[in-house]
């Protein structure tokens, strides 16, 4: 067991990717174990540091394109380049993935997440075990370590359900444990969050920007709340992070994803990348999803479908920094006139503009991980979102229309104050779609909605699936896109094989049901 722990600790500490450039820029030294470490303030940060890293990694392979896989499984994005197969890919976000659970890149995120809330119980541990006399720093550093692993609970519970609830720094062979139930999952969310609450800073110096916060974490708890139905919890604690005024909206929607403006002041918690070429700790995320005619290699790609739904609000403010056509300028990028997105290389000839750095801003190499565009797992918008969506759920159509007026006011629309009831629900929908779109937020929210032609089912069948809206839609020439329509190198019917109660929930990886022996099952019909 010993080996397996230096191993698994030499990685989490000493990969740490803290929240400043700071100790971005730190080397590595050496290799460490469990036995001699944690007996310094410096060895416990620089642990903690390690869990950041590790929650969202730079690279492409290990978590982040998982992610990115789950946009292209909605009506936002295509997977987009038609110059690769990409099967491994388009088997999860075409849900062709039934009977599939060895999927790589399915796999791959069960298996990192998993690695991080190891190296988050390592830490948990030798921290309390420490013989450091500061304990206001240890509580600290406790509580970042859990709302570290509270995010990639709530990861694996929107991905598959319910999944075992690791808590201690368990090796393989100790690891014989089941599912645990969704109902208990987010409790263990709930529980991490509340902790961390607890012991959080309202704030950090410049010098520890983007650690987590009080904020932080009473945010994703409101989110735990929305997410499990608790409708008035959830309000309440939006509340107390919108009362307290700390963050604000962005005056210009075009600087939320500027990497000119890391830790802005509508981000609540944000990954930490920088441009450093020595030690590769930036994020390749916008070279995945570039143009292929620009050094990137266009997976994930804006649908026509969103475009339509940008225009048909009239938003050309958050259109502009979402969605880059072919044949478009860049906006915000003077060097990037009649910008070129190959229409016989691009499933749909746009790029989101989201991940995009500026010509003039890119480190060399690009094409490696070093881009400095941080990564927002949670901003502002997102939390007055959440509080609209539990108020109106909460008949409280006031508190949720202030929310909502502040989010469109930001971009130049106005607000019905006079919706209520389903129509102030929808709205609340809409404006999720166009406010937060490519963020990977659509695919939760399409599961965890209602269908509105039948409660029973998800809002994910009312898209997608043979009826889909998405899909008829996708399929029908009087609304067919120039640019889709002329590359069929990615099926313009994706989503046709949704099935309700069969591709809610992405499959338990199978290699992780046999080393369990059987006691972790497969979800439903998969």
């Amino acid at each position: 067991m010993k080996s397996i722990i230096r191993i698994f600790v030499a990685l989490a500490l000493l990969t740490g990717v803290a929240s400043c450039e700071n100790f971005l820029d730190q080397p590595l030294h050496g290799t460490a174990d469990l036995n001699t470490y944690f007996r310094t303030e410096e060895e416990c940060i620089r642990a903690v540091n390690g869990c950041y890293q590790s929650a969202v990694p730079g690279d492409w392979w290990q978590t982040l394109f998982f992610r990115l896989v789950c946009d292209m499984a909605t009506d936002d994005m295509w997977a987009g380049n038609t110059t690769q197969d990409g099967e491994v890919y388009k088997e999860l976000c075409h849900y062709r993935y039934k009977g599939k659970a060895g999927n790589s890149y399915n796999a791959s995120n069960w298996e990192y997440n998993f690695k991080t809330i190891y190296r988050c119980n390592v830490t948990i541990k030798g921290i309390e075990e420490s013989p450091v006399d500061n304990a206001d720093l240890k509580a600290r550093l406790i509580g970042e370590a859990k709302f570290i692993r509270a995010l990639i609970y709530f990861e694996l519970a929107k991905n598959y359900g319910g999944v075992p609830i690791l808590t201690k720094p368990l090796a393989p062979t100790e690891l014989k444990s089941g599912r645990a139930t969704l109902e208990q999952t987010y409790e263990q969310i709930i529980s991490d969050l509340e902790d961390a609450a607890k012991v959080l800073p309202e704030s950090y110096g410049s010098a520890d920007k983007g650690r987590a916060s009080w904020g932080a974490a009473k945010a994703f708890l409101a989110k735990a709340y929305l997410f499990t139905e608790k409708w008035s919890d959830a309000q309440i604690t939006a509340e107390e992070v919108i009362n307290k005024h700390l963050y604000d909206l962005e005056p210009d929607f075009a600087n939320v994803w500027s990497c000119n403006n890391a830790n802005g002041m509508e981000s609540i918690f944000e990954v930490q990348y920088n441009d450093n070429t020595q030690y590769g700790t930036g994020s390749r995320l916008s070279v995945v999803t570039g143009s292929r005619d620009d050094s990137g290699w266009s997976w994930g790609l804006p649908t026509a479908n969103l475009e339509k739904a940008f225009l048909d609000e009239n938003d050309q403010v958050r259109l502009r920094s979402t969605i880059v056509k072919h044949g478009d300028d860049v906006y915000g990028d003077p060097d990037a006139k009649d910008y070129v997105i190959s229409p016989d290389k691009h499933k749909s000839a746009r790029i989101c503009r989201k991940y995009y750095i500026p010509q003039a801003q890119r480190s060399k190499p690009y094409d490696a991980v070093t881009g400095k565009i941080n990564y927002i797992m949670m901003r502002y918008a997102d939390l007055l979102l959440i509080h609209a969506e539990a108020a109106v759920n909460n008949n409280d159509n006031g508190a949720a229309l202030t929310s909502l007026k502040k989010v469109r006011d930001r971009v130049g629309l106005t607000t019905n104050m006079g919706l209520t009831g389903t129509a102030l629900r929808n709205a609340i929908y809409k404006e999720r779609r166009l406010e937060l779109a490519c963020e990977n937020h659509r695919l939760y929210d399409l599961r965890r909605w209602k269908n509105p032609e039948d409660p029973t089912k998800s809002m994910l069948s009312y898209v997608m699936g043979p009826n889909g809206l998405f899909v008829k839609w996708n399929t029908d020439e009087a609304t067919a896109d120039s640019f889709e329509w002329s590359n069929n190198g990615e099926a313009q019917d994706k989503g046709i094989l949704f099935e309700e109660g069969v591709y809610n929930l992405f499959p338990i990886p199978q290699n992780e049901i046999e080393l369990s022996g059987g006691l972790i099952t497969q979800n439903p019909g998969l």
